[in-house]
This record gives structure tokens, sequence and C-alpha cells, in this order.
């Protein structure tokens, strides 16, 4: 507008000095005053996290990214917002501030306590007052990811009750073809094996006090193998495995098997059952990495 005089004047009264070197607080930020103001009455009205950065140095933060990040509110102006990140996302959240990303991701962020939080990053480019600004909105998604694993679990749950009942199904369909309890028997490794196991055993034990073995394994090439488990009958001194299984009636299960427990010289007894070096060759030979016994009770 014309002053009076007839000279040039802003709206504000104000000539800015432009040979006046600008202070750090100036220099990092628009240098109209009514930009500024905008910015902050809207970062500060939103309900996200919202953080404003010029080459990836923090101008402003809003109240709740500071409380989010656990700092003292302005306590942030002049982070670097790489450091918010864990040390994992750093390299991840640096090249998208690079490339001016504007989609959402994810990243893990680190408050002022070291500890971490599965975050939300939703960035926008502006152009201000001849700066080139980021305004980037941060959500907390630790009740979301909560929630998600949640529903993971009761879907994986659900999966597994479906497919022990198809399982089950299956089992008695193909049992309910044999009339005769051996026939029964000798087909139950192989409904087991690719289902739950990369090699099944079953073994009897006779009124008589003997046993009979069946046995199958999903792979053609280690058949031999498995059919040579059957010419072994469970050590009925054994502290694991197969013969505590006939004597308890509870089932076993043994994880993380290595080939140095399946030796005979191992500390502890093997955890199929036996000390017996050829059984626990044939065991190795399989890749046995973990071990199921289950009682089944017929007739009695």
């Amino acid at each position: 507008m014309k002053s009076p005089g007839g000279s040039d004047s802003s709206s504000s009264g104000r000539t800015p000095d432009s040979s006046a070197p600008a202070s750090p607080t100036e220099a990092a930020w628009p240098p109209r005053e009514g930009y500024e103001l905008g910015f902050r009455a809207l970062s500060e009205a939103a309900f996200e996290a919202v953080a404003i950065t010029e080459q990836g140095r923090i101008l402003f933060a809003n109240h709740a990214l500071s409380l989010l990040f656990g700092y003292a509110h302005g306590e942030m102006i002049g982070m670097s917002a790489i450091d918010l990140a864990a040390p994992e996302s750093r390299d991840t959240v640096k090249s998208n501030i690079l490339a001016g990303r504007e989609e959402p991701y994810e990243a893990t962020g680190l408050r002022k306590d070291n500890s971490t939080f599965p975050g939300l990053l939703r960035g926008k480019m502006i152009h201000v007052g001849g700066q080139t600004l980021r305004v980037t909105a941060i959500s907390d998604r630790t009740h979301e990811k909560q929630l998600e694993a949640e529903e993971r679990k009761a879907r994986d749950a659900l999966e597994t009750t479906y497919r022990n009942a198809k399982f089950l199904a299956e089992v008695t369909h193909r049992l309910g073809g044999f009339s005769d309890f051996h026939e029964r028997v000798s087909a139950l490794p192989s409904l087991v094996v690719p289902f739950l196991a990369d090699w099944s055993v079953v073994v009897v034990k006779c009124p008589d006090g003997s046993f009979h073995t069946f046995a199958a394994a999903t792979d053609p090439t280690k058949r031999t193998l498995t059919e040579a488990l059957c010419r072994f009958t469970p050590n009925p001194n054994a502290p694991s495995g197969l013969a505590l299984v006939i004597r308890s009636g509870q089932s076993v299960v043994a994880n993380s098997i290595t080939d140095e427990q399946l030796t005979p010289t191992a500390e502890k007894w093997p955890p199929i059952g036996s000390r017996d070096p050829e059984l626990l060759r044939l065991a190795r030979e399989l890749g046995t990495r973990a071990f199921i016994a289950v009682p089944l009770v017929a007739r009695g």
C-alpha cells in the first residue's frame, strides 16, 4: 500500500531490511510471520503428532509430537528427524525424506528414554516463502499392532481347529475302510505324515509284550530309512522317548533337537529314547529336529 508520502510499505507498516543477517530462528522458518502463526495453529490443532522439517532438521514440533517422543515442548527444535527413528529404521526414514515420499510408510520410532514404538508416517512437501519444507504426521501403531497380533492368533487357532477337524475326518474315513485292527494301525503313519510330520512310526505293544512297528515318510528317498526303524523296539528302561510314553501314558514333546543330542555319548538321554548307535544314525539322517510321541489306547 502507499504511505502518505507516496513510498511503498508493507501492510504491517514495517519494511524488512534485506541487508540485515537473519537470526537462526528466522533462517529456519518462512520469513513471513503469518505463515509461521498459521502453521503453528494448524499443527497444534491436529490430533496427530506433527513435525515440520527443512532438509531433515525439525523447525516445529507440535505438542502431540513432544508427548509421543517424550520430549519437553520445544526441546525437539533443531534436532535431526532421523534421530527420532530407531537404528533399524533410519535408512528408511532418511531415504523417504530425501525422495520426498508422500505415501504412508511404517518405521520404528525412538523415544527420548530409548523405548521404541511402531509408527506410521505420512509426509508432504510444501513450498512456502521460497523454502521447501516437509510436513510429517506420525501415528503410534502400538494398539493396532496388538490388535493385528491378536487377530492373527485367533485366525491361526481357527485354521488349526479346521485342519485338525479335517484331519480327524480324513483319518476316520480312511480307517473305516479297514476291518482288521492291524490293517488300520499300519495305515496310520501314512495318514499322519503329510499332516503332522516328515516321518512317523506307530509302535504297537501287544498283549504278549511284543512290539510291532509301522513307519512312513513324506520324502520317497527316506522311506528306506523309516522302514529300517521298524527293526527296533523301545528300550523299556529308557527315561525318554517311546518307552516313557508307554510307561506313563503321557505325551512327550521335544523341540530344537540337534545332531549332538542324537549320539550314543550325549550327556542326556536322546529325546527319541534310545542310545542305539544305528537307530540314532537313522534319526540323524532323517533330519530329526522335533519329536512328538503320543499314546493311543485301543481295546483297553
